[in-house]
């Protein structure tokens, strides 16, 4: 194996794999050249990993289920990269106080069938929305995440359900108001969670015929990982800067600030997470609502 294909997204709930590429960390695993992609959401990423153009991809869990389904088990979740960090934002012209007020509202979500879009349209299915395909005003829109400011401002946009920075950056750039924190659907306290935002999925192919090149990343990322929570500061620097560079975009000096402590970076992959995520994306008609068999989901360490 000379090549191993890395896709990630330019997200904070992706920031082992942003960092490990902007620092040179991922540059290479042993004697593989690593290549990397970037991705605006985990839909687009488990296309790839489909057409096996890609090895390995941080994806949301909404996506790496999709990814084992369609797979039929040719994918994997080998570790898992972050909790917490997703919310529904409201835009200050749009005059909602809370999410009952978003009934007529156009909703943006990062790609439809990835996380914050199954869970969007699961708590609006529960509050007696009907969506604009079913003779009703409410709308859930994809919409990419560096796109997201911009459309607040013009007033395209109502809400937006995402993840940091893009979150945060919305409250701190455009005046929008968190009408939710994820974690409150969850039942937790902490808005880091425990519950997943993003995980690591490896082709089998890869698992089953280089699971030394598969270890050697993955220890790569553990790395990063506990290097960024033992030095937040740096990288935090680092990610804005590589996130900016990607996106062209620039963030105010308090975006990232206010987005970083609402991560929990860990390696831990969240199987209860994972079973959570796949009852819910079946609720809403994303995955069969035949049990996946997490044995199977899961690798084996």
């Amino acid at each position: 194996m000379k090549v191993l294909r890395v896709a990630y997204s330019p997200n904070l709930t992706h920031a082992a794999a942003v960092i490990g590429v902007a620092s040179g960390r991922f540059a290479r695993v042993g004697r593989v050249q690593v290549q990397t992609s970037v991705y605006n959401a985990g839909p687009a990423a488990i296309e790839a990993v489909l057409f096996r153009d890609i090895d390995i991809a941080y994806v949301g869990p909404v996506p790496a289920l999709a990814a084992f389904s369609r797979s039929n088990g040719g994918v994997q979740v080998v570790a898992g990269a972050a909790e917490g960090g997703a919310a529904l934002i409201a835009s200050k012209q749009s005059g909602a106080q809370t999410p009952q007020d978003l009934k007529s509202a156009r909703v943006a979500t990062p790609q439809a069938g990835n996380s914050q879009d199954v869970a969007a349209r699961g708590y609006f299915g529960e509050l007696g929305f009907t969506s604009y395909e079913h003779g009703g005003d409410f709308r859930v829109t994809a919409t990419a995440n560096a796109d997201l400011l911009s459309m607040f401002q013009s007033g395209l946009l109502q809400a937006a359900w995402t993840v940091e920075p893009w979150a945060s950056q919305l409250v701190e750039e455009a005046g929008g108001g968190m009408l939710l924190d994820e974690a409150t659907l969850w039942g937790v306290a902490s808005a880091t969670g425990p519950y997943p935002t993003a995980v690591i999925i490896a082709r089998k192919s890869l698992i089953k015929d280089h699971p030394e090149v598969l270890d050697a990343f993955l220890r790569l990322h553990a790395e990063t990982t506990d290097w960024m929570n033992k030095n937040p500061k740096e990288a935090l620097e680092i990610a804005e800067a590589a996130i900016s560079r990607i996106t062209h975009r620039s963030f105010a000096p308090g975006v990232f600030k206010r987005a970083w402590p609402r991560i929990h970076f860990s390696t831990d992959v969240p199987r209860a997470g994972l079973e959570r995520n796949a009852e819910n994306a079946a609720r809403v008609g994303f995955l069969s609502a035949e049990p996946l068999e997490m044995e199977k989901l899961i690798r084996k360490n």
